[in-house]
């Protein structure tokens, strides 16, 4: 499934997040990445490249939770609007990537042209990857251990599986 972020989960320990800082370009009223794995409380820079104005407001959602022992809806889906500010033509902007500890969806999107929106997923530890036309990733260097993977798209609930990553070896999933 192409534009699925794939992340690890609870890797404590390895290679620290980039410090580079994560940058979205619009060109033509649209977002070169429809989807994104972004950590919570990072910033990133939106270019916009078109000649015109651009309304660019975040949101973070949080989506229900079920308790399993009585199968019973624990909250609501709940989008809040966390910026929203123009974006001049040809011009630059740094943000923020803010939710709550039990979001984990973020949305950065045109309030002038609904169309142009990125979807990112809140990720802990710099292991996680975006799957190709193909439904193909990579992941490197990830420490030995037993991690939960998620597999997430905008469109479908998240899917988890446990992997176990030896030493010095590739694995498939």
């Amino acid at each position: 499934l192409k534009n699925t972020v794939i992340a690890i989960q609870g890797i404590q320990r390895g290679k620290p997040f980039s410090p580079k800082m994560r940058s979205i370009k619009v060109r033509l009223c649209h977002a070169q990445d429809y989807v994104i794995g972004i950590r919570n409380g990072s910033n990133f820079l939106i270019e916009n490249l078109d000649p015109i104005k651009h309304e660019i407001a975040t949101y973070e959602i949080s989506k229900p939770r079920y308790i399993k022992a009585n199968h019973r809806l624990l909250n609501s889906v709940k989008i809040e609007q966390i910026s929203n500010r123009s974006l001049l033509p040809k011009s630059t902007q740094i943000r923020k990537a803010f939710t709550h500890p039990d979001s984990r969806e973020f949305i950065i999107k045109c309030n002038l042209h609904p169309f142009l929106q990125t979807t990112a997923w809140i990720v802990d530890n710099p292991y996680f990857s975006i799957t190709d036309e193909n439904g193909r990733f990579i992941i490197r260097d990830i420490p030995p251990g037993t991690y939960e993977v998620i597999a997430w798209h905008p469109f479908l609930d998240p899917q988890t599986q446990t992997i176990t990553i030896p030493s010095n070896k590739t694995i498939s999933l």
